[in-house]
């Protein structure tokens, strides 16, 4: 009986979900993204690619390429000197990876780091917009000031 508990005990933990996004879930999440404004996140002068959703326990990266939506938007000054740097905002991390010229148009990569994303249990589309509102009135919204 003992081997029994314990043998429902192992199989029972080891399927419990302990990172905040499985990854179907992200995989969701990262096409919320891609799809609810398409590129510039309901405007603005920014295409926005998200690059994928990952969550390690309570902690989720989300990675994203940024091109100019038209011609000289980016302070390229002010985006050179951000290159390599990470800033805590107030409940995310933003890390700004690498900036690269295609096509004479700058592309920057930068990854959005949300910690402490501890309820597992939450709903797949409250889990969406908690996601959404962390990037976007945090990472997004410091890559804008930034970067322009």
């Amino acid at each position: 009986m003992k081997l029994l508990i314990i043998l429902y005990l192992t199989a029972t933990s080891a399927f419990a979900q302990t990172d905040f996004l499985n990854k179907a879930e992200a995989n969701r999440v990262n096409n919320y993204m891609d799809s609810i404004c398409p590129d510039t996140y309901c405007g603005g002068d920014i295409n926005f690619y998200p690059q994928g959703i990952v969550c390690e326990g309570s902690v989720c990266t989300a990675d994203f390429r940024a091109f100019e939506y038209s011609e000289n938007t980016f302070n390229i000054t002010n985006t050179k000197e951000a290159i390599g740097t990470k800033k805590t905002l107030k409940n995310t991390q933003i890390e700004y990876i690498d900036l690269e010229i295609e096509e004479d148009r700058p592309m920057v990569s930068f990854r959005c780091i949300m910690p402490n994303l501890t309820d597992v249990d939450m709903s797949i589309s409250k889990k969406e917009q908690l996601i959404y509102d962390l990037i976007v009135w945090e990472c997004i919204r410091d890559f804008e000031t930034t970067t322009l």
